[in-house]
C-alpha cells in the first residue's frame, strides 16, 4: 500500500506544471536525525500537499549529507526537477549555507528555484527576545512543569488530582527549545491547567503555589503567549 501510494504521488507530480519543497531535519525521541521532504503541486484543479519521502541519517545532518540522502531517495522516480519553483526550510547553515548548503548544492539541477525562510521557524526566532519580567515567568513555568514532570511519583499525583477534577487533559509537557512550537504549547497547557496546578502546588506547600492566584503572573504569561503569534 505504501508503494502503491508513493506511485501514485510521484506521478501526480509528473504530470504537474511546477511544484515546491519543503526540507525539515528533525530528530526524533530516539535521538535518530531524521531528514523530511514535502511536496506541494497542483493536481484535480486544487493544490496537494503530500510527503515525499522522510529517511533516517545514518551519520552527521552536513549539507552534504542531505544531498546524498535527497539524491539517494529520488532516483528512482524520474522527476523534471527544473519544474522545481521553491524550497521552503529552515534558516541552518546545512540548509542554507551559500556553498555548502543543501539549497546551493540542489540549484544545479533545479535552476528555477526560489528559498523561502519558514515562517514558522521565523516566529520561533522571534519569539526568543522576551522582555526580563516576561523572561522570568517563562523560567518558573518551567521550573513548575519540571517539578512535577520530573518525577514519577508527582506525575502520577498530578494525573489523580486531574482525574478528580475532571480536567480535559492530565499530564503537562515538557519545554524543549529547539521545537517551534514547544513554548506555544507548554504555555497553554500550563494555562489549562492552571486551577488543578493550584490546587496540586498548595498542596504540596510549593513556593510556586501562589502564582497561579496572582493575576498579574497570569497576565505576564499570557503576554508570553502571544508574544509567539504576534513576533515583534
Amino acid at each position: 500500500m505504501a508503494n502503491d501510494i508513493q506511485e501514485q504521488v510521484v506521478e501526480k507530480l509528473k504530470n504537474s506544471q511546477h511544484f515546491a519543497l519543503q526540507f525539515d531535519e528533525f530528530t526524533d525521541v530516539s535521538d535518530c536525525a531524521q531528514f523530511e521532504v514535502f511536496v506541494r503541486f497542483e493536481a484535480n484543479d486544487s493544490i496537494m500537499e503530500e510527503i515525499l519521502f522522510c529517511k533516517a541519517l545514518p551519520a552527521n545532518t552536513s549539507g552534504q549529507c542531505l544531498h546524498d540522502m535527497f539524491l539517494e531517495s529520488t532516483c528512482d522516480y524520474d522527476i523534471d526537477w527544473k519544474k522545481c519553483i521553491a524550497i521552503c526550510s529552515d534558516g541552518a547553515k546545512a540548509m542554507t549555507g551559500k556553498n555548502s548548503g543543501l539549497i546551493a548544492k540542489l540549484k544545479s539541477i533545479m535552476p528555477n528555484v526560489s528559498w523561502t525562510h519558514c515562517f514558522l521557524h521565523r516566529q520561533a526566532l522571534a519569539s526568543k527576545v522576551v522582555h526580563s519580567d516576561l523572561n522570568d515567568v517563562l523560567k518558573e513555568v518551567i521550573k513548575i512543569v519540571n517539578s512535577i514532570k520530573g518525577k514519577a511519583l508527582q506525575t502520577r499525583l498530578f494525573r489523580i488530582v486531574c482525574k478528580y477534577i475532571g480536567s480535559l487533559h492530565q499530564n503537562l509537557l515538557y519545554y524543549t527549545e529547539v521545537r517551534g512550537l514547544s513554548k506555544e504549547k507548554v504555555l497553554t497547557r500550563v494555562l489549562e491547567l492552571r486551577a488543578e496546578l493550584l490546587m496540586f502546588l498548595q498542596d504540596a506547600k510549593s513556593e510556586y503555589a501562589n502564582r497561579f492566584s496572582d493575576p498579574i503572573w497570569l497576565l505576564n504569561e499570557i503576554s508570553i503567549f502571544g508574544r509567539f503569534y504576534y513576533p515583534p
